[in-house]
């Protein structure tokens, strides 16, 4: 890291812009704050999917629908974290919890949304009726 900030000071003396010694560590703070946010809904996501894997080994139903509600909370409404809950439910054929979770406000108008309901439809088991109204959307 030293040696980081011995190449940038010595390029800024370079360029003939003469900075005192403070400015690199605020800057390098000032650039960690500005990435805090961010990585700190990737761990909210991150704990998030590690409920759902226990979630997955639950012992009873009531169990694993609480973790599910809890990997639910954890993401706070965060765009990111309830995308990524939907889309593990989805891979794992929790079609309930997928539904649930893409019904949130602020995913209405998200494309990975519209990406995420194509594919729990197609993979509803056919029957009559699903048959009947695919064939219909189709036609229109």
């Amino acid at each position: 890291m030293s040696a980081l900030v011995n190449l940038v000071l010595q390029l800024v003396d370079i360029v003939g812009v003469h900075l005192p010694p403070w400015v690199f560590p605020v800057a390098l703070a000032a650039f960690a704050a500005f990435l805090l946010p961010a990585r700190v809904r990737g761990e909210r996501a991150n704990r998030a999917r590690r409920l759902l894997l226990r979630a997955s080994a639950a012992g009873s139903v009531a169990e694993r629908d609480r973790l599910e509600a809890e990997a639910v909370t954890e993401v706070r409404g965060d765009p990111h974290g309830l995308l990524t809950i939907a889309s593990w439910a989805v891979e794992r054929g929790r079609y309930p919890l997928a539904q649930a979770v893409l019904q949130n406000p602020k995913l209405l108008n998200h494309p990975e949304r519209r990406k995420l309901l194509a594919r729990m439809d197609e993979a509803k088991p056919l029957d009559t009726q699903s048959l009947m109204q695919r064939v219909l959307r189709e036609r229109d």
